[in-house]
């Protein structure tokens, strides 16, 4: 829960430099494409152009990140399952 009181922007920055390196990696191979392609009709119902994924990459910032956290993490019970020796 720590998203939810302390978010460094340059770890932000990181992160979305991440995801954008990681999509445009993916995106060379056409098995990678089409995995993109199906996973943007799902959950946006449209294809999204690379420059307007970056540009909503862009826009996350602590502050979104905090946001979201809260109404995600903070006070909520955590569940964990394993299987074999832990």
């Amino acid at each position: 829960t720590r998203l939810c009181y302390e978010v460094d922007e340059d770890d932000v920055r990181r992160a979305v430099n991440q995801v954008k390196g990681n999509l445009l990696h993916e995106t060379d191979r056409p098995q990678g494409s089409c995995q993109e392609i199906g996973r943007q009709l799902q959950t946006l119902g449209r294809r999204v152009t690379m420059k307007e994924m970056f540009e909503r990459l862009d826009k996350i910032n602590a502050k979104e990140v905090k946001r979201v956290a809260n109404s995600i993490l903070y006070d909520k019970d955590v569940v964990l399952s394993g299987i074999g020796p832990i």
